[in-house]
């Protein structure tokens, strides 16, 4: 496979998805995910983007406290991007029953896994994620996630340290949950995925990122699931780090005027290189 000894995470001011280690023909997964970790990981990109899921799953096995900081970072955002709700199912149960007694880092990275599937339902899970590990610093990324599933822009929810208590984060977050549920009944309900307050689809996402990307702001994030939903090469969106907004605009406008492209993508559904991502 290609040479991974300077790989140091995607870049997502760079190439992305599309500057992923790419294995080669003769690779095989490995039986132990921690003894080659890299090829694990070229391998499960390479075939997630042929529409073939099964190695995805795999990676969940390097999670553990003997993980490499630098692996563990990558295979999160590989799984929040392409993880079958069977495995995001199982890490949100985990987060629901056992967060006080994971360590702090692996609650942030399932939390992340959690979130960018958006289901309504995961909220509580990932409420119990944050009230457990608060009073660790890098737990207040956890109510940014709740906020971008249920809110336009971010609000209160986001920023629970505002609040008098946890308590009273918790009882907002639930009311609006409630809400955005109600809204969204007629696409499931509390099972409906859901992204800034509106049924998920791809594009959706697209529109949030072209009306950031116009003010002159787009996060990485969102470069980041429109790129992974997609497979459009989006390393033209920055040039030396620097957001590029006509180049990232007239993409994200092309995408959507495009007759052949945002249709054939279903609303409610998750998507990897143009492929639904499956439940199992």
């Amino acid at each position: 496979m290609a040479n991974t000894s300077d790989f140091d995470g995607l870049d997502w001011s760079g190439g992305g998805y599309h500057g992923a280690p790419k294995p080669s023909e003769k690779d095989v997964f490995p039986a132990r995910v921690q003894d080659a970790p890299w090829k694990a990981f070229a391998i499960a990109i390479a075939k997630a983007k042929l529409g073939d899921f099964t190695y995805v799953s795999r990676l969940v096995d390097a999670f553990d406290e003997n993980c490499d900081p630098l692996v563990q970072k990558q295979f999160k955002l590989v799984l929040a991007d392409t993880a079958p709700h069977s495995v995001v199912d199982a890490i949100a149960a985990q987060l629901d029953t056992d967060a006080e007694d994971m360590f702090g880092e692996l609650v942030f990275d399932f939390a992340e896994i959690v979130a960018f599937r958006g289901r309504l339902t995961d909220i509580p899970a990932l409420l119990r994620a944050h009230e457990a590990k608060h009073h660790l610093r890098d737990a207040e990324i956890i109510p940014f996630y709740i906020s971008d599933i249920l809110e336009t822009a971010p609000s209160v929810l986001a920023t629970p340290g505002y609040l008098p208590s946890l308590s009273e984060h918790r009882t907002l977050v639930l009311a609006r949950l409630d809400e955005v549920a109600s809204e969204l009944s007629a696409h499931g309900g509390m099972q409906a995925l859901a992204y800034r307050a509106e049924q998920f689809s791809v594009p959706w996402l697209a529109k949030v990122a072209l009306t950031a990307v116009r003010s002159g702001r787009m996060d990485n994030d969102q470069r980041r699931r429109f790129e992974a939903a997609t497979g459009i090469d989006c390393s033209s969106f920055y040039k030396k780090g620097r957001l590029q907004p006509l180049t990232a605009a007239a993409t994200l406008e092309a995408f959507l005027h495009e007759e052949a492209e945002a249709p054939r993508f279903k609303p409610g559904v998750r998507y990897f290189w143009g492929h639904p991502i499956p439940k199992s």
